[in-house]
């Protein structure tokens, strides 16, 4: 009587050393993705809850143009004049209350200090 069952076994894995390279760009890959995702996440819902306290603050305060605190750069801005006058010994500073100042000032103006910030960025 035969044997029916054929109890030899190969062994052979699914690993291929000349695709090393390959799999390990998509292992890279595919982990920055979740890292950036990730961060993208966090950076959102930090913005997101930084600008409800800013707006409810503001709301509380019965500032105008509360909606400042949800446009990236005004809410810095803003962040300091809701904090009022600065006290430095003998003198005191006053954040004037302008709105958008950026968007009065003339073309020159902004153009000279766009070009002062690049210029401090690239050194």
């Amino acid at each position: 009587m035969r044997n029916m069952y054929d109890y030899a076994y190969e062994y052979e894995y699914q690993y291929h050393p000349e695709r090393a390279g390959e799999m390990f760009a998509v292992v890279f890959a595919s982990l920055w993705l979740a890292i950036m995702i990730g961060m993208l996440v966090f950076m959102l819902g930090s913005y997101l809850l930084h600008s409800f306290g800013l707006y409810t603050i503001a709301k509380r305060m019965g500032k105008k143009d509360a909606w400042m605190a949800f446009v990236p750069f005004a809410r810095t801005y803003y962040h300091g004049n809701m904090a009022g006058p600065i006290r430095l010994k003998n003198t005191t500073i006053k954040i004037r209350d302008c709105g958008n100042c950026f968007f009065r000032s003339s073309t020159a103006e902004r153009s000279a200090s766009m070009y002062w910030y690049s210029y401090l960025a690239s050194e």
